[in-house]
């Protein structure tokens, strides 16, 4: 579910960001783990000019790793540019305080392009790189990948 806390101002130059608590949880069969991982989001975003804006995620997750369940807290903060009137980019930095039971902590840059086919539906592309925690030394620094969302 997803509840409104604050509607920010639909143009840059005031600072009034649009922030909502969203809730949510996987399904515990054939799609998941096996079990239910419930997790909380507080999603916070800024106009900052017609062509730039911040955004930033404070998350909550109770996560199940085979028999054992750990919490995991993890930020996000991101800078997006309009290129064109269906294009963008976007810059992002995301920490979690462990992705596993007994994980470290690790952190990741990665920047994007995005496409808007209508108000609803978009894809993007998007290339990054690990640079703190146990994955960077062994080989899982870089990755990369293209998806679609769609608005209901």
């Amino acid at each position: 579910f997803k509840v409104e806390l604050l509607q920010g101002a639909e143009t840059g130059g005031r600072f009034s960001p649009a922030i909502s608590l969203l809730a949510g949880t996987s399904l515990p069969k054939e799609f998941g783990r096996g079990s239910y991982q419930p997790e909380a989001k507080l999603a916070i975003g800024l106009e900052l000019t017609e062509r730039f804006s911040f955004a930033s995620n404070l998350n909550y997750a109770y996560l199940k790793e085979v028999t054992r369940r750990f919490n995991q807290y993890s930020a996000s903060a991101s800078l997006a540019a309009g290129i064109g009137e269906k294009t963008g980019s976007y810059l992002e930095y995301f920490i979690f305080n462990r992705e596993s039971v007994g994980g470290s902590a690790s952190g990741y840059l990665n920047g994007g392009l995005t496409y808007q086919f209508n108000n609803d539906f978009q894809a993007d592309a998007r290339i990054g790189v690990g640079l703190v925690g146990r994955e960077v030394g062994s080989g899982g620094r870089y990755f990369m990948g293209i998806g679609l969302a769609r608005r209901w």
